[in-house]
């Protein structure tokens, strides 16, 4: 076996390898779509160069031919599949104008036996403009979620090999000696290409593998700083955060309010119309809260029907004034459930720190004391800690703050 007919069957074997990798992703539902369309591609190059290696047993035309057609289309998936990853529409106009005109020259070249120079620069130029649009899109469409400088680096081996099919096109197409010979030629150019193509591709496919396992990192970081049912930070998370505020407020003194929110007769929705209802009345509520922060501010589910809200650089003004907006909101919030209307009420305990010198524990324990005594002082209503300060609800009806069906 000649040394490109070697090389060539390195790089079949390591698409193939690739595929089932991709292939088995998709159907463990790891950035499903996305895989999909990698796996089905790769397993393409790899028929396409199996189709190179056997060129001698087929038909001239067809040899020639059928493998650029299939890298061709593997490469529109290619870049198909990047855009699912990098989530942002198909592109298919796209895909289909640069890829059927390719795919057009490809096939009349060979059906009118041309040269096939002809074939390399329909194909090269067709596969290196996609995957110059996949790379382009991997770099600019990863850039908000892993930073600019990683998603770039991951850009780097599709930049590389559509500029090598698009260099091979355009030397063909000016006529350079031995540019437009087929791969399994065996001359040396063509050898060195080969080679460069194989390791280029393993550099892909480890870098989408890394697009994803970053993905998948921060997929399960966010778990586990987030509340599955609101999306709101967990007690954990909101316990971090406000460390790391009150390290802020210390390093640049000022104030600093906590808010701990719980909802009034919480229970009472879950025994009347059942936990989905409840779980219903969570999310809402939890939009009303987060609605209401600032993009500084820290509003987080503390567990089963209790929130807490962190207001930086927040005095006991301020943090009255969104206690009562909250309350408001609150008041007018309704939530429908199976042609019901949910209403509930909330009550609210403050504190408000102005000495870097006092722990977070402090600061939580005087927010829940107020919030006791709003409970207690009949619900609905804010408290602050330390202080004479109480809102009342406006002179609600008998059972007002419970759950309650309107029309």
């Amino acid at each position: 076996m000649k040394p490109i007919h070697t090389i060539l069957a390195l790089y079949t074997v390591q698409m193939a390898f690739f595929a089932a990798i991709w292939l088995a992703m998709a159907w463990l539902r790891l950035s499903r779509r996305a895989t999909a369309h990698w796996g089905v591609a790769t397993l393409l190059l790899a028929v396409g160069m199996g189709a190179v290696i056997a060129r001698p047993w087929m038909p001239p035309a067809l040899g020639s031919a059928l493998p650029n057609l299939v890298h061709l289309l593997a490469a529109a998936l290619v870049a198909r599949g990047v855009r699912v990853f990098v989530r942002r529409p198909p592109a298919d106009r796209w895909l289909l104008t640069i890829g059927l005109p390719a795919m057009a020259v490809v096939i009349l070249a060979n059906g009118f036996d041309a040269p096939h120079s002809w074939t390399v620069v329909a194909a090269g130029l067709g596969m290196g403009l996609l995957l110059l649009r996949a790379a382009h899109d991997v770099g600019g469409g990863l850039a908000a979620e892993f930073g600019r400088p990683a998603a770039w680096a991951c850009s780097v081996p599709l930049w590389l090999i559509a500029g090598m099919l698009s260099g091979r096109a355009l030397l063909a197409l000016a006529g350079v000696s031995g540019s437009g010979q087929t791969l399994d030629t065996g001359e040396t150019r063509q050898v060195v290409m080969s080679l460069a193509l194989v390791l280029l591709a393993m550099a892909m496919h480890l870098t989408m593998a890394a697009m994803l396992m970053l993905r998948l990192i921060q997929r399960l970081r966010h778990l586990s700083m987030h509340d599955a049912l609101t999306g709101l930070l967990n007690r954990r998370a909101f316990g971090l955060r406000l460390d790391t505020e009150r390290v802020r407020q210390q390093r640049h003194p000022g104030s600093m309010a906590l808010l701990a929110v719980d909802l009034d007769h919480f229970k009472a929705v879950n025994d009347r119309w059942g936990h989905a209802a409840g779980d219903a009345v969570l999310v809402a509520a939890a939009q009303v809260l987060d609605g209401a922060a600032r993009r500084l501010d820290a509003t987080a589910r503390m567990g089963g029907e209790e929130f807490a809200l962190l207001l930086p650089g927040t005095d006991l003004a301020g943090a009255n004034q969104l206690a009562e907006r909250l309350l408001d909101a609150f008041r007018s919030l309704t939530v429908a459930y199976e042609g019901e209307l949910l209403r509930i009420t909330a009550s609210i305990g403050a504190a408000v720190c102005d000495d870097p010198s006092e722990d977070a524990e402090e600061l939580f324990r005087r927010a829940d004391r107020a919030l006791y005594l709003a409970k207690t002082g009949g619900r609905d209503r804010v408290v602050c800690a330390g202080v004479l300060s109480v809102i009342d609800p406006p002179s609600p009806a008998p059972g007002a703050a419970s759950p309650r069906r309107v029309a």
